[in-house]
């Protein structure tokens, strides 16, 4: 797939992250350093609370990933009810369950 690059969302020593665009649909692709095998696991493992892979490239010395692009706030932006935290909250802890279960820790 082609895609356009839009903006460059954020660079570090360990990863370049742009906004990107193919066929009128937003992804990011994220540029690390070194080699992240962590990503084809969950390219062959999806959860519906994770964005999902389009794309995994690793190389000896970095990993490119092409991912679903998600709009939204950050969550320490929103304010949130009791309720909705606690579903947030339920949330979360069943995609690190999912994660865990693969050997795979979040820091």
């Amino acid at each position: 797939m082609q895609y356009e690059t839009l903006e460059l969302l954020k660079q570090s020593k360990k990863s370049t992250v742009y906004l990107i665009c193919s066929k009128g649909k937003k992804y990011i692709r994220k540029e690390l350093t070194g080699k992240h095998s962590v990503y084809e696991i969950l390219m062959n493992n999806p959860h519906p609370g994770l964005p999902a892979l389009q794309e995994v490239v690793i190389s000896e010395d970095s990993t490119a990933v092409i991912e679903e692009y998600i709009d939204g706030r950050s969550i320490g932006a929103v304010n949130l009810s009791e309720k909705q935290f606690r579903q947030v909250s339920r949330e979360l802890c069943s995609v690190l369950e999912f994660l865990h279960g693969k050997g795979i820790i979040h820091r």
